[in-house]
């Protein structure tokens, strides 16, 4: 995803916490410890920067597999400062759960430190990098640049310009270096043997992006799922609602005992999925429901309404970030559909 600035409410199970550390923008990371051998690297987001995606270690006997890299270079070399307080052992394999920025442009700084490292993702991802991710860049940084410069320019600046500045300034920041595109692709399903371990990479269906994967390791019962199911915000933007409900059936029905979520802690409880579930249930069928008496998208954007289910993971959030992250982009991604 473009870098979003996301305030983020995290709910964490028990875990046993191996390190932790600084990355860019101020954040901070923790590393807890999955399984012998299995690590995950979690951000303690702060308001007003830019969300990082979490990052997996799968530690073998003589190299690392890693699941997702971050959001820019320095966010990349910060989660290899992470792995190297786990283990010194060089990373044969990276793995891209979708194509979103906070998860893949990290892949530069495992680029530069393992030159022979793979890197895996769904055809779909490799797509959306060049179209979603460097197009992007290539249109918008020229206009980001000319106004953070007119902006520095001002002999004063208003607190929303300060803030303006400061986002821009950060999303430039975060767009410097190259992308590594995957050059191992997955259309279905991929074995890893990794020793004794077996690693599943699979794509269940559309869902957040056209080409998600989930990284399952089915002897230690752990599945990261990426922003396929995320916690405490989903992210609606450019999704596919429809086939997404249907997707997460598929992921839910994995015998997994710990779901690592794109963002935020890892879960032990399948019920968010379930709650996320029923969020884009209503909003597809409030979507279905207006298109039928002829609203347009503006009207179903002000009139869909969204209530997460009690108790959830979801009700903690606050509603203006829900709305803005989730709501408005799943009723423009539903009405959009095919």
């Amino acid at each position: 995803m473009r870098v979003m600035i996301v305030s983020l409410l995290l709910l964490s199970p028990v875990l046993a916490l191996a390190q932790s550390g600084d990355g860019p923008y101020g954040n901070k990371y923790r590393i807890n410890k999955l399984a012998p051998d299995v690590y995950t690297l979690t951000w303690d987001v702060v308001p007003g920067v830019p969300a990082i995606g979490t990052a997996t270690f799968i530690v073998g006997g003589s190299d690392v597999i890693v699941v997702d890299t971050g959001l820019s270079k320095s966010a990349g070399e910060a989660i290899l400062g992470g792995l190297r307080q786990v283990t010194d052992k060089p990373v044969a394999t990276v793995i891209n759960t979708h194509w979103h920025g906070d998860h893949i442009f990290g892949n530069q700084a495992f680029k530069a430190a393992f030159p022979h490292a793979r890197f895996i993702a769904h055809p779909e991802t490799r797509a959306g990098i060049i179209t979603g991710e460097i197009d992007y860049r290539a249109a918008n940084r020229p206009k980001f640049e000319a106004r953070i410069a007119e902006l520095r320019a001002k002999p004063s600046r208003s607190e929303a310009e300060a803030r303006e500045l400061a986002q821009f300034e950060r999303q430039v920041d975060a767009w410097q270096g190259d992308y590594v595109l995957p050059d191992l692709l997955v259309d279905q399903r991929l074995t890893i043997v990794q020793g004794d371990r077996k690693i599943e990479v699979m794509h269940l269906g559309h869902a957040n992006t056209k080409g998600d994967l989930v990284v399952y390791l089915p002897a230690e019962r752990i599945v990261v799922s990426g922003d396929m199911a995320i916690t405490p915000v989903p992210f609606g933007f450019f999704s596919s609602p429809r086939a997404w409900i249907a997707t997460l059936d598929k992921l839910a029905a994995i015998d997994a005992a710990t779901i690592v979520p794109g963002h935020g802690q890892p879960q032990t409880d399948k019920q968010f999925i379930r709650d996320l579930q029923a969020m884009l249930r209503s909003i597809v069928e409030q979507v279905d429901a207006g298109r039928k008496a002829g609203r347009t998208l503006d009207e179903l954007k002000k009139s869909v309404t969204l209530t997460p289910p009690s108790r959830s993971i979801y009700a903690t959030v606050k509603p203006e970030s829900l709305d803005r992250l989730f709501r408005i982009p799943a009723v423009e991604s539903a009405f959009n559909e095919k």
